[in-house]
Order: C-alpha cells, then sequence, then structure tokens
C-alpha cells in the first residue's frame, strides 16, 4: 500500500501543478559549483547552499595520552607524553600499581565515610585483614563490570551491592575506581619530578566492542565524574537514598574518548607481529608480514569479544582497515572456570552455595566466612588456574582451604572425595590436590563457548567469502598457554594463531598507540549490529495468488 499511497500523491501534486514531470525524474548526483545560484524547490523555497569541507577525522592525535584498561577481574594504565619516544620496544609505559605491579584486581575498598582507603590486590588483603565488628562499616567492590554488559537493565541509576549488602549506584562505584587509577598515575608522574595536571592529558577507556550503547555512556559518564577531563573529581561515595545519580558535566568532551578493546588490540599485536615479539608458547612466522584480514579475539576474566578486520590500505600509506561482520562475543572469559571450580567444591561437600559455611546466624561470622571465600575463589584458586594454563609438565593443582571452611566440611570433604572424587582430587591436611584432568573439566566450558564462538564467526566470513589470515589471542585468559594450544589444535591446520609478547597488556598500550600519529588507524566501515525496516506486500486476492501465499493477522483477515 506504501507504493500506491505514494503514486496518489504524487498524481496529486502534479494535477495541481505543483509539480511537472521534470520535477519526478531523478537528478544527477553532481554537487553544484560553489558560485552556483540556490535553485528553488517546487513550492518556492530556496534550497541551502552547499558548504564544501575538508576530509578531516574525528580527533587529531595527542602530545599526551593516557588509556586505562578497565577489565572485569583486572586493569591497567598505560600513557605516552611528547617527551617519551615509540622508537623504545616499550615506549608506552605502564603505570605502576600495588607495588610495581602493571596489572591489578579491579578491587576497591572505601572507608565507613565513603573514602578510597585502598584498591587492587591491597583492597583485598585490607579488607580481609579487617576485624569482624569493623567489616561491616566498610566497602569492598570487586569485579562490578559483568553488570555493564547487554542492554536490558543498564542504566543511570543501576545498583551494585557491596559485599556488607549496602547498596550504591553502579556508576558512582565505577567513578571511584577511575579516579584512584586517574589520582595515583598523576602522583607517581609528579614523585618522578614531572609537574602534570589531569587536563594536561588526553583520556581513553576501553570498552568491549560487543557492549550495546548504554554500557558505553555509562562509561564515558563515569569517566567525567572521575574528573579525566576536569579538575575536579567525585566526592565521597554515598549509600544509595532513593534519588537518581547525579549527572555530570561533560567537561570538555574532546578529552575523552571510548576505545574498542579488540581495535586497540589490533595495533598492538600488528606491531609485534612485525618486530616478531610473540608469547614463549607461540609459533613465531619466519618471516614478519601484516595479515590482510584477522580476527582480534580479547578473552578475559569476563568476556570473550572477537573483531574480523580486513586492512584497505597498501604498505607506506595510513592504516586503515574495514570492519567484516559486527563484533561478536559472550561471557565464557576466564571468570568461568572459577564459578566451574565452586560448582565442584558445593557438590563435594554436599552443600548447595555453601549455606552452612556462609548462611551463618551471626553476622560477623557470615561475612567473615564470605570474604574467606571470595579469597578462596579470587586469589588461591585463580593463582592456580593461571599456573595450570602455564604449565608445561603435567602437575596437580594445590588448593588451600580456609581453615574457618576446613573446620566448617572436615568430614563433608573426606564423604566428597571419596563419592565423587574418581581419583581426580585428594585431600591432603587443609589442601585440595587437583588433577590436570580434573582442571581441564573446570577449563572445558569456558573453552567451548570460545572455539563455538570463533567457528561461528569464521562460519559467517566463508559464507562471506572472506578469508582470514591470522587468529590474534590477547587478553589475560586469551594469552594464557592452555588456551592458546586449544584454540592452534581447532583452528591451526587452516590458519595462524599468534599470541603476541604481553598479551594481558595488548589492549592498553594499543589503546595510548591508536591515539598517537605513528600508530593512529582508522576504521572505514563498520557493520551495523542491527537494522531496521518495513515489509511492503500485496495484499492477497484468492483468485489470483496461489493460497500457498496466504497469511492471516490476528484478526484472521488475510493480507
Amino acid at each position: 500500500h506504501a507504493c500506491t499511497s505514494a503514486q496518489k500523491v504524487m498524481e496529486t501534486l502534479t494535477a495541481t501543478g505543483q509539480w511537472t514531470e521534470a520535477d519526478l525524474v531523478p537528478s544527477p548526483s553532481v554537487p553544484p559549483a560553489d558560485d552556483e545560484p540556490p535553485k528553488r524547490t517546487p513550492n518556492g523555497v530556496s534550497r541551502a547552499k552547499r558548504v564544501r569541507r575538508e576530509k578531516s577525522g574525528f580527533r587529531k592525535p595527542s602530545k599526551n595520552t593516557a588509556a586505562i584498561d578497565f577489565g572485569t577481574t583486572n586493569c591497567s594504565l598505560g600513557y605516552i607524553t611528547e617527551n617519551d619516544t615509540l622508537e623504545l620496544i616499550n615506549g608506552v609505559i605502564k603505570c605502576p600499581f600495588d607495588g610495581g605491579k602493571m596489572r591489578v584486581p579491579t578491587a576497591i575498598l572505601l572507608t565507613a565515610s565513603g573514602v578510597i582507603d585502598s584498591f587492587g590486590s591491597d583492597a583485598r588483603s585490607a579488607y580481609a585483614n579487617l576485624e569482624d565488628c569493623d567489616r561491616e562499616s566498610y566497602f569492598f567492590f570487586e569485579e562490578i563490570k559483568m553488570d555493564l554488559q547487554g542492554n536490558e537493565g543498564v542504566c543511570r541509576d543501576m545498583k551494585v551491592k557491596a559485599a556488607n549488602g549496602k547498596e550504591f549506584f553502579l556508576v558512582d562505584v565505577v567513578a571511584q575506581m577511575l579516579k584512584y587509577l586517574k589520582d595515583e598515575f598523576i602522583k607517581t608522574l609528579n614523585r618522578a619530578g614531572h609537574k602534570f595536571e589531569t587536563t594536561d592529558f588526553d583520556w581513553v577507556i576501553t570498552v568491549p566492542a560487543i557492549w550495546k550503547a548504554r554500557g558505553k555512556q555509562m562509561m564515558r559518564e563515569a569517566g567525567y565524574k572521575a574528573g579525566l577531563c576536569s579538575k575536579e573529581s567525585c566526592g565521597k561515595l554515598q549509600v544509595v537514598s532513593g534519588a537518581q545519580p547525579h549527572q555530570p558535566t561533560e567537561t570538555a568532551p574532546n578529552k575523552l574518548s571510548l576505545a574498542l578493546e579488540p581495535e586497540s588490540a589490533a595495533i598492538y599485536c600488528h606491531e609485534m607481529l612485525r618486530r616478531k615479539q610473540v608469547a614463549k608458547h607461540c609459533k613465531c612466522p619466519e618471516t614478519p608480514f601484516t595479515p590482510r584480514t584477522y580476527l582480534i579475539v580479547d578473552v578475559g576474566g569476563g568476556t570473550v569479544d572477537i573483531t574480523a578486520h580486513k586492512l584497505v590500505s597498501r604498505p607506506g600509506e595510513p592504516v586503515v582497515v574495514e570492519e567484516l561482520h559486527p563484533p561478536t562475543g559472550n561471557d565464557w572469559g576466564g571468570s568461568r572456570v572459577n564459578k566451574r571450580f565452586y560448582e565442584y567444591l558445593q557438590d563435594l561437600v554436599d552443600d548447595p552455595n555453601l549455606t552452612e559455611y556462609t548462611g551463618t546466624c551471626c553476622p560477623e561470622e557470615n561475612l567473615a566466612n564470605k570474604c574467606s571465600l571470595s579469597k578462596l575463589l579470587n586469589v588461591t584458586f585463580e593463582e592456580q588456574k593461571q599456573m595450570f594454563g602455564r604449565a608445561t609438565k603435567e602437575r596437580p593443582a594445590v588448593v588451600h582451604l580456609p581453615p574457618s571452611m576446613y573446620e566448617t566440611y572436615k568430614e563433608a570433604l573426606k564423604q566428597g572425595v571419596e563419592r565423587i572424587g574418581k581419583g581426580k582430587i585428594k585431600l591432603a591436611q587443609q589442601s585440595l590436590r587437583i588433577t590436570p584432568q580434573l582442571m581441564e573439566e573446570f577449563f572445558e566450558p569456558s573453552m567451548n563457548g570460545i572455539l563455538g564462538c570463533i567457528s561461528s564467526l569464521l562460519r559467517n566470513l566463508s559464507e562471506q567469502q572472506e578469508t582470514v589470515d591470522v587468529i590474534y589471542l590477547v587478553g589475560g585468559y586469551g594469552g594464557c598457554p592452555y588456551v592458546y594450544h586449544r584454540v592452534e589444535k581447532e583452528f591451526g591446520h587452516q590458519y595462524k594463531c599468534i599470541v603476541p609478547d604481553r598479551p594481558e597488556l595488548a589492549v592498553v598500550e594499543g589503546a595510548v598507540l591508536s591515539h598517537t600519529a605513528t600508530f593512529s588507524s582508522t576504521v572505514q566501515a563498520r557493520k551495523a549490529g542491527a537494522t531496521y525496516g518495513k515489509d511492503v506486500v500485496i495484499r492477497f486476492d484468492g483468485e489470483i495468488h496461489d493460497k500457498s501465499h496466504r497469511k492471516d493477522n490476528d484478526d484472521g483477515i488475510p493480507y
């Protein structure tokens, strides 16, 4: 009916003299000359004069750039100033935290008054060492980024609970974390004799490519609240009181940008491949080359984030790429391995959710046990998981249980080892000795999610008749040897699988490099993740149309 209606409108306009037949003929797409007088439309209104403009980029390379890779389990900060040189292999400088670490846990502890107490591993240790009576009044957060994934429920007034159960606005908690990283970064520079302020830098926050617009907007607002673009920043963290969180003023918005994690990592990967600097467990190509088409598989603690690119520029020209497929991924990151271990532990002691341990009637003891459980999963088991991922020889993983947990489940652990252990797990004093076979079972659900996502994307690209030269693996979890060997075993016969040196820092280093004149690249074309449209069909006529084409609406009327 849309075509019929449009035709009637044109007939009416032609009949009334408002349009002529010539007006209905499309004009050639030749832009008018600058000195050409403005044309008039059928209703007598002058068309606006076309103003030519030079092609320009979205942003100009900055002299000083700082980037924050805000990960689910860990985060890092990299920077470069106008006095630094990119000729050095470590041209991008990583700001150390936690006593010199370049990548620290995304965890924060705030005092009862809402002031930042500590961050990273220090926050975990400080919270665990608090007196039971004090722990209730402190606010501890970790691994809150996953709440921003998806689209449903992600909004400015979204809430998150601290370890003690108190509710806060998520955007305010993220802002506190960014504020800490920013403040410590500036202090570190100035302790070395510099005189930098926050506003001397252009800031970049990395986000997963698979995130929806709402999650990205939340991170941008958190950046403004943290004072990344101004000398003012958020004050003390306050418990939710029913009101909406304060909406920040977008001060100097051109100094804050979001970078997609896989796209940032791609710049770093190309440079490392050119220099033949790959991870020790990865096969290094004999001769340096730049792949024309490639996948970036960024696997962190929370998300699997995959982007497919095609290089369209020629050697020696500024790097220009186009997206071959909308970013894809899932939430089968490294934390799924920890989750699988937690589920197995519940089965082992035959206590769903470990309620006997974390659901005691004493609030202080309850909170202390939850803190011990969190340390078991996120520190003790995490260390063993990383060691297993790096190990070249088969050896058991030894997980030391908290003394309070061991006392609670001493008999249940012995019975569980006999009941479901099947020789894959042993109880030695207060520790669980886990065989490599059982550790692989903990990894398996996550690996299935990663391999399935890569396979699906490769299949879609094949249908588009696009070939892939290289699969890059980056991220704290994606770069570990075990994940690499599994991906290499699955796809290595057809594609080159490469892990760059220091894959856990690929995103933050790439984010900084992308804002420099030497390494900046342009994404020429992207694939839309969603499209909108309207079907127009001819109404069904039983006298001329075959019955197989009949469809009825909700009222039973054919259309």
